[in-house]
């Protein structure tokens, strides 16, 4: 965790030595947690426990003093109270960022309503999650006008699940819907994105669920957020672009191990299946529009039936590019083997897709993947549309 000592002026600070403090004072939070504590006579099965304790004061320490503090504590330290009540006594505004969106609702639902009735403390807490969580009014709106968008029955009879529970919800959280119709294309539709979101234009934006948590997060004392919109609002504020979040106190990552992999999301390079896809989609569109020509990707459409069709339409315009995945990797990172069922056309109620994977035999080009970086790939399929065709952007 990090934390300033003056409130207001949001997380940070080197602390003075690379030591822990030293702490030897039993602060308010561990007495919380003692023996005689409010927890000890409000919950029936709370259990005192000395690391808690200790956890509590060095927490509680680091909020009243700044700095950052580093803990590592086994199963059964009761880690989550060990922070949470000394950040609720701190009366400073302190956001909390967890690895994963369970854990967000845990803190939120169950957590902090248990800390706050126990300390019997009133603190405002809000739930701030990121724009693909939130329901769209008016893209439903439009999502619902026309409905042959999608492919799949159960993404057009969610449709109406999804009007219901906007007139009835008041977050416009999807988490709370949990259904696997969501999964897909379906919430690309329903949900704003930062590149279609229409902001102050938007004829529903008095309704906007995205709108109302981030006004709850501005006038919380404790906002409970995720690892990926920490980052998300942190690369915002590198661009100078504005910000996600809120100005906090000090900052709390539960789930830490997570942080430097969820970083690198953020601040580091990576390839891979979407950003190829949207690459791919965009040359196609480029091409369409400036040298009157099509490319067809055997990764996008890789069923010889869309091939033959696209062929048919293209004529000697046809292009095919091939991203050649490596399949064994793909294979072992899915203990489910949902993906070798894809590829065999099996969950069709899913990918809309019943026929086998075929690789196609002669493509025009084909990228290995496999132990190259990303600009070397990138590199090769620039220089390939560069020199085939008349007009490439």
């Amino acid at each position: 965790m990090s934390a300033n000592p003056e409130p207001g002026h949001g997380a940070a600070g080197a602390s003075d030595s690379g030591a822990p403090p030293a702490v030897t004072d039993r602060g308010e939070a561990a007495e919380a947690l003692g023996t005689d504590g409010a927890f000890a006579a409000t919950l029936a099965h709370f259990a005192p426990r000395a690391a808690q304790q200790e956890m509590a004061r060095r927490v509680e320490h680091c909020l009243e003093h700044g700095g950052q503090l580093l803990i590592e504590a086994g199963t059964g330290t009761g880690k989550t109270f060990a922070y949470l009540v000394p950040a609720l006594l701190s009366r400073r505004k302190v956001l909390i960022a967890t690895g994963t969106r369970s854990l967000q609702d845990q803190l939120f639902h169950r957590d902090l309503p248990a800390v706050g009735g126990a300390l019997g403390r009133p603190v405002r807490v809000a739930l701030l999650k990121g724009r693909s969580n939130y329901l769209c009014h008016y893209r439903l709106g439009q999502t619902r006008a026309a409905p042959e968008l999608l492919r799949l029955p159960a993404e057009r009879a969610m449709l109406e699940e999804l009007h219901r529970f906007a007139g009835e919800s008041e977050d416009g959280d999807l988490d709370r819907i949990g259904s696997q119709s969501l999964d897909g294309a379906l919430r690309g539709r329903v949900t704003a994105s930062a590149d279609n979101c229409l902001g102050q234009e938007c004829p529903e934006l008095g309704n906007c669920f995205l709108l109302q948590a981030r006004r709850r997060a501005q006038r919380a004392d404790i906002v409970v957020v995720n690892h990926h919109l920490f980052f998300a609002d942190a690369a915002l504020r590198e661009q100078g672009f504005g910000d996600l979040l809120p100005d906090a106190d000090a900052v709390v990552f539960d789930e830490a191990h997570l942080l430097p992999t969820i970083a690198t999301q953020f601040f580091g390079r990576s390839l891979g299946s979407a950003q190829l896809r949207q690459l791919l989609r965009d040359i196609d569109a480029a091409l369409l529009a400036d040298a009157g020509l099509i490319v067809i990707t055997a990764f996008i459409s890789p069923y010889r039936a869309d091939r033959e069709r696209a062929r048919e339409a293209a004529g000697d315009a046809f292009r095919e590019v091939f991203i050649d995945a490596d399949v064994a990797t793909c294979e072992s990172r899915d203990p489910k083997g949902l993906y070798k069922r894809a590829r065999a056309g099996e969950i069709a109620e899913f990918t809309g897709i019943s026929a086998p994977y075929e690789e196609p035999a002669e493509p025009d080009i084909r990228v290995d993947t496999s132990g190259r970086g990303v600009e070397e790939c990138l590199d090769e399929l620039v220089a390939y549309v560069t020199e085939n065709f008349s007009n490439p952007r």
